[in-house]
């Protein structure tokens, strides 16, 4: 059960244009400075504002801490709870609303045409979390504590693990299971 785990203390902070928040970078591919097919980041939303516009981009926004936030997609609000994901096109005007307060999220991005994203929420306790074959599949804690007893590996909020195989996970906590495969 070979897996790669990219630790959330290891990720470098980039500070939003506008001042309203803090990016951090998971995963992308293609890694590097060149457009993304496909990127995985956790944000510290600070301050509500305008969302960046990413054209042929779908994303899936996910609430990891914090009361929830309410997105204006193009005049229509959307309540988005703690850990519901919701999903979206990058060129759709988005404006982050926070009625309570700061939260982080996490946010999976891929291009339109190039990739698909396949993000289910798995709350509970011990689990098996199956890779899915011809994609590449990634764990993201995104509350509690995880132990990988076969890879002796402690994992916290905003790990996450890339998968080449099944992972057995026990722990209490939420993870989101994103699969993202190319076309």
């Amino acid at each position: 059960m070979p897996v790669t785990v990219l630790r959330h203390r290891d990720r470098i902070p980039t500070r939003w244009a506008n001042g309203g928040g803090i990016t951090y970078e998971a995963l992308r591919m293609p890694a590097g400075d060149s457009p993304f097919d496909w990127r995985i980041s956790f944000a510290e939303v600070a301050t509500e504002g305008p969302f960046s516009s990413y054209p042929g981009i779908d994303r899936t926004l996910i609430v990891v801490d914090g009361a929830g936030m309410v997105l204006d997609m193009d005049g229509h609000q959307v309540d988005v709870p703690l850990h519901a994901p919701v999903h979206f096109a990058g060129e759709m005007p988005v404006v982050g609303l926070l009625p309570r307060g700061p939260v982080s999220d996490c946010n999976v991005m891929v291009r339109r045409g190039v990739a698909r994203a396949t993000v289910t929420v798995l709350d509970g306790s011990d689990r098996t979390v199956v890779a899915q074959r011809d994609a590449t599949t990634i764990v993201a804690v995104l509350a509690g504590a995880w132990a990988m007893p076969d890879a002796n590996e402690l994992l916290g909020p905003r790990d996450c693990v890339v998968l080449d195989g099944d992972l057995a996970l026990v722990g209490h906590g939420v993870l989101a299971r994103f699969v993202i495969a190319t076309r």
